[in-house]
């Protein structure tokens, strides 16, 4: 997990609980809460497959498929 220790505050006052300061730390539960993460691991990575390889794979088989002078 990329968030296994705390994070310290930047003071750009987005995540609640550093209030804008600069000094402090924010708890790895706290920025999943933040950032709204749901599901497992296994499932965010699924996901990524789907949504980044798959559509590559389809215009991969429609570039195959073309004819060489069709193509730019």
């Amino acid at each position: 997990m990329v968030f296994n220790r705390d994070v310290p505050c930047d003071g750009s006052g987005i995540l609640e609980v550093c209030k804008g300061l600069d000094v402090g730390y924010a708890t790895p539960e706290e920025l999943i809460t933040f950032v709204n993460a749901q599901g497992s691991i296994g499932f965010n990575i699924a996901m990524l497959f789907v949504l980044f390889v798959i559509p590559r794979y389809f215009a991969y088989l429609f570039l195959l498929k073309s004819k060489g002078g069709e193509r730019m």
